[in-house]
């Protein structure tokens, strides 16, 4: 990550206020996840999680790949996981 640089005041609260909301999300993640896993892992797990959203004519259907890890968070988080149809 590399140094943000801002001159306008109104930036530089938007900056701050984006950092300090990203580490609270971070932070209630963590707690959710009964602090067992760090943001890191919890986001390196996530980053794996694909879904693809198919439409066929009317009907629309989701095919999705995750890990139990994945489902784990994920239900824990309070996200309904995209249902796999093979």
């Amino acid at each position: 990550m590399k140094p943000i640089y801002h001159w306008k005041e109104d930036r530089i609260k938007a900056h701050v206020m984006v950092s300090v909301l990203s580490l609270l999300i971070g932070r209630i993640k963590e707690k959710k996840m009964e602090e067992k896993m760090t943001v890191e892992r919890i986001s390196k797990i996530l980053l794996n999680v694909k879904a693809i959203p198919i439409k066929t004519g009317e009907k629309a259907i989701t095919i999705s790949s995750m890990s139990e890890e994945a489902k784990e968070i994920m239900n824990k988080l309070g996200v309904l996981a995209p249902k796999k149809i093979e």
